[in-house]
């Protein structure tokens, strides 16, 4: 896994899912694009790990990793993550 976030021109497998989730939503953060990944609309269950939700969120925090480091997304000092100016103006 290394390997590919080492090449800055690497474009992760599940940007354009995430982006998706952008059109509906200006931010978010892991967990809610672990939700947007997983098909559901909130993480109320008791115990994720259990159901294979806590690996969405290690899948999100991967995609949302990679599309930081592209420029594509920007983070706020809350942490929740943005389109980037240029990507927003091209996406409209």
């Amino acid at each position: 896994m290394k390997k590919y976030k080492a090449d800055p021109n690497f474009k992760h497998p599940l940007t354009n899912i995430v982006l998706e989730a952008f059109e509906g939503k200006p931010w978010h953060d892991e967990i809610t694009i672990a939700c947007y990944l997983a098909g559901v609309t909130s993480l109320g269950i008791k115990n994720s790990k259990k159901d294979g939700v806590s690996a969405y969120k290690i899948v999100a925090k991967d995609v949302l990793g990679c599309m930081l480091k592209a420029g594509i997304l920007k983070r706020n000092e809350e942490g929740w993550y943005m389109l980037s100016e240029s990507v927003a103006q091209e996406s409209r």
